[in-house]
C-alpha cells in the first residue's frame, strides 16, 4: 500500500536529532511521500531525492512536489554512483516486498551511501497481493520478526516496535559511521 502506518514515525523523529549538518536525503519507494511531508521541515535546505517503482505514483500522490529529484525505478536495479552520497535515507515498507538477499544487498549499497539509514519492515505475518495493478505491493517476504531483521542487518544501532491497528512494526536505524552510533547510543541510554 502507498500509504504509512503510525507506528515507529515518533521513534524516527526523535532518532533524527542525531543527524547534524543534513545536506542531502534519499526516500526509497516513497509511496505518498510519508517521510517527506513528516519530516522535510527538519531540513528545510536539503535536497531530497525519492526513488519510487511504480511510476503511476508519481503523478498520483504528486511527488514532485515533495522532493527534488524523482527518480522511477526498482531500487534494487539503480545506480547509485553518480547519485552521490547522501545523510539519511529512508527505506519505508519497502524490505518485505523483496527476497531477503535482495533486501540485504539493497541496505549495504546503501549503507556505504549514507549516514545514517532508517528502515521500518512489518513483523508478524502480513500478506499482501498487489494493490491497484501495482505488482510491486506484493509481500515476498511475510512473516519478519524482530530476531530475523537484527540477524540480516548487524549494522542496527537502535529500533522499536510498535504497533498501529492491526500492523505491528519494527523501525530501525543503520549506520557504520561510529560517531553516529555514539550518539544514538547516548539517546538510547537516556531514555
Amino acid at each position: 500500500m502507498p500509504g504509512s502506518v503510525s507506528a515507529g514515525k515518533d521513534w524516527i523523529k526523535n532518532r533524527l536529532s542525531t543527524a547534524t549538518d543534513v545536506c542531502r536525503v534519499l526516500d526509497l519507494g516513497p509511496g505518498g511521500g510519508t517521510y517527506s511531508k513528516l519530516f522535510r521541515k527538519l531540513y528545510p535546505d536539503a535536497e531530497w531525492v525519492a526513488i519510487e517503482a511504480w511510476a503511476p505514483y508519481v503523478k498520483e500522490f504528486d511527488l514532485r512536489s515533495h522532493y527534488n529529484r524523482v527518480i522511477v525505478g526498482d531500487a534494487r536495479h539503480i545506480d547509485y554512483g553518480p547519485l552521490g552520497s547522501f545523510d539519511i535515507c529512508f527505506c519505508g515498507d519497502i524490505l518485505e516486498h523483496m527476497p531477503e538477499s535482495d533486501a540485504r544487498n539493497l541496505i549495504d549499497q546503501l549503507l556505504n551511501r549514507c549516514r545514517l539509514l532508517f528502515m521500518s519492515v512489518p513483523i508478524g505475518h502480513f500478506p499482501q497481493g498487489e494493490v491497484g495493478g501495482n505488482e510491486f505491493e506484493v509481500h515476498v517476504v511475510d512473516n519478519y520478526t524482530e530476531e530475523r531483521i537484527r540477524e540480516l542487518y548487524p549494522e542496527i544501532v537502535d529500533g522499536t516496535i510498535g504497533t498501529s491497528g492491526r500492523w505491528t512494526v519494527g523501525a530501525f536505524a543503520l549506520t557504520r559511521n561510529p560517531h553516529i552510533a555514539s550518539r544514538i547510543s547516548k539517546l538510547r541510554e537516556a531514555a
